[in-house]
């Protein structure tokens, strides 16, 4: 019966809060590794990672899938279909106030966030975090 059900990868936008703190210091590194020099003619945040430089941007919380995707999501559910949605924390997006448009902005949503927030969203009963770590630890490194 399984291989009956179908099966959907969804793009998702998630929009996030423009005055999110996580704008004011960005923590998360992407992309390449640079020496300081590069890194100062870069003319975007950096920081150290180990004895490089990286790009870094926000991490904001994900408020909410957009609409019309959401609503995609809860039909296909609803006639026993298998959602891939919100990966890699999906794709970050603010609303314009003023057009009230979406805008993407430059950012790194938290995947284990992003699959909360949706599980929420769609009262899901349960949330698994599939890893392939040995161990896992709540509030690692922190005192």
């Amino acid at each position: 019966e399984g291989r009956k059900r179908g099966v959907a990868t969804l793009l998702s936008q998630i929009i996030v809060d423009r005055n999110d703190s996580a704008f004011q210091n960005p923590t998360k590194f992407i992309g390449p590794v640079y020496s300081e020099e590069e890194a100062i003619k870069l003319g975007k945040p950096v920081k150290r990672d180990g004895e490089y430089y990286r790009q870094v941007v926000a991490s904001p919380r994900p408020l909410r899938l957009i609409d019309q995707q959401l609503t995609a999501v809860k039909l296909l559910t609803k006639n026993n279909c298998i959602v891939i949605c919100a990966g890699g924390g999906g794709i970050p997006v603010v609303v314009d106030g003023t057009e009230n448009r979406l805008r993407g902005v430059e950012a790194v949503i938290d995947k284990d966030r992003a699959a909360c927030m949706l599980g929420k969203t769609l009262g899901a009963d349960g949330l698994m975090i599939l890893t392939d770590v040995p161990g896992v630890a709540m509030n690692f490194g922190k005192s």
